[in-house]
Parts: structure tokens; C-alpha cells; sequence
């Protein structure tokens, strides 16, 4: 093709890529002057030699391509639709692997804990029906503690960019990583063993420490244990500070002995089935 051709071929796929920037717009995503808008000023374009004429035209036949997809972000921004379907691919996959470590947890009987909370007290309730039921939601700041691997499920008006998206993979990809829940586990175990060392039982801390890497798993993060194990440490808060009266030494007592009804429940625990 001489220059002129080009030029008009150039003109043909702009007009391409304009209607499929105005289809987009009307689907949220928002591609003008982002960094995916292929197309330039045309007095610009006017000035191209053949050779500039041919790199624009192969950018906006790849813009206008069929395989050149994108969804909408936070507030429409673009995301390339690969980047985010790859990604869900992901979130699939480690949801599944979730799934199939929950299978092996959630159907354990939970103890009967002399708590006079009524969740925990129900007859025979399974750690499933706690999880759907009962339990505390488990974000910092909230008292829960927050599990390393639950099920996660976002959509692309989540993300303010493809690096985000990339970054939420990459994260999924790391929990999935053999030896990520063992070394996350021995962070926790490292917390339970301060928590419970502050009752001052040292038969409580041996039975914490006798708890294998799956039984400590279950306990802590899929439980309300937690909110007993930690009474220790608010006891001795309050104790350190002068504000510790009888009735905090009462709720202390209970703490302890519910304590213990957990770490022998524990500790009873069978090996899991899968990983």
C-alpha cells in the first residue's frame, strides 16, 4: 500500500475503534485517555511518514480486535477482560482448595463449653453449623481472629487497576503455596502460647504446647476459643493496671476452666484426611 492507502485504512480502523470505545462506555468502562486509548491527535497522524502510518495502524488493529477485551473497574476504569478472567480462574481453583480443607474440619463436634453462651451450648453443633450460625466475624479490630484461608469471591468494580487485580492473584497463588498454612500456624501457635501462659496454669501451657500443627489449626482459627484463650491476657491487664475486682477475677476463673475444656477437646482431635 502507497501512503494514501494507508492513510485511509488508518481513518477506517480510528472509526473501529471509536465505536467500540462508545460500546465499552455504555457497558461503564471508561477507555478515553486511559492508558488502553490507542488513538491520537489527528493532526498528529497527519504529519506521519509511511513508516509511523504502519506502527499506528497495528495498534489499533490490536485495539479493535476481538481478543482485546476489557471490563470495568472501580468508577470504569479499564481492565484488560484477561488480566481479570485469569484471576477469577484463580479465585476458582483456591476456592476449591478451601473448600476441600474445610470438608475436613467442619463436620467435627464442638464441645459442650460451660460458657452460658447459648451458640456453643446447642447440642451436638458441628463447627460448620458454628461458621454459618454462631461465629463472631473475623476481621482485625472486630474480636475475631482473622483465619489465613476462607473463600474469596470479588468483582472488577473492586479494583481501581489491572496491578490490583494481579496483586489479589498473586496473593491467592501465595496461600496455595505447600508450607504457607505451617508457617502461618507456628506465627499462631507463638500467639496462643503467650495467651495462654498468662493464666498462669502451667499444665494449661503444657496442653498448648502438646497440640499438633492440624489440632491447633481447628482451635484457633475455626472456634470460639479465642475469646477464652485471650481472657488470660485481659485479666492481667486489668490486674497490672489495679482495675481488677471480683468479678473480673470470677470471669478469670471461668476463662481458665473453659480454657481447659477447649485444649482437651483439642487435643482429642483426629488426624485430618486431606490437606
Amino acid at each position: 500500500m502507497d501512503i494514501h492507502e494507508i492513510r485511509a485504512e488508518v481513518a477506517r480502523r480510528k472509526k473501529a475503534a471509536d465505536a467500540k470505545i462508545s460500546r465499552l462506555r455504555k457497558k461503564g468502562v471508561q477507555l478515553t485517555g486511559s492508558e488502553f486509548d490507542v488513538r491520537r491527535d489527528p493532526a498528529r497522524v497527519a504529519r506521519y511518514n509511511s513508516r509511523q502510518l504502519q506502527s499506528y495502524l497495528g495498534k489499533l488493529n490490536e485495539f479493535t480486535s476481538r481478543s482485546k477485551q476489557f471490563v470495568a473497574g472501580s468508577e470504569g476504569v479499564p481492565i484488560p477482560a484477561h488480566v481479570y478472567n485469569h484471576a477469577q480462574r484463580v479465585a476458582k481453583e483456591y476456592n476449591t482448595f478451601v473448600g476441600e480443607r474445610e470438608s475436613a474440619i467442619f463436620g467435627l463436634k464442638l464441645p459442650t463449653i460451660d460458657s452460658g453462651n447459648p451458640a456453643l451450648e446447642k447440642a451436638k453443633m458441628t463447627i460448620g453449623d458454628f461458621q454459618r450460625d454462631a461465629a463472631n466475624t473475623r476481621n482485625r479490630g472486630k474480636g475475631g481472629v482473622p483465619r489465613p484461608l476462607t473463600k474469596e469471591v470479588r468483582d472488577a468494580f473492586e479494583f481501581v487497576n489491572a496491578d490490583r487485580v494481579q496483586d489479589w492473584q498473586n496473593s491467592l497463588q501465595q496461600k496455595m503455596r505447600p508450607g504457607y498454612m505451617s508457617e502461618r500456624i507456628e506465627k499462631q501457635r507463638y500467639q496462643m502460647l503467650q495467651a495462654v501462659s498468662n493464666f498462669g496454669d502451667p499444665e494449661l501451657l503444657e496442653m498448648a504446647k502438646s497440640l499438633d500443627n492440624d489440632q491447633l489449626d481447628t482451635l484457633w482459627n475455626y472456634t470460639d476459643a479465642p475469646r477464652d484463650l485471650f481472657a488470660g491476657y485481659h485479666f492481667q491487664q486489668l490486674m497490672s493496671s489495679g482495675k481488677a475486682d471480683e468479678t473480673q477475677a470470677n470471669i478469670h476463673e471461668d476463662a481458665t476452666h473453659e480454657t481447659r475444656q477447649w485444649l482437651e477437646w483439642a487435643s482429642k482431635l483426629p488426624a485430618r484426611g486431606n490437606r
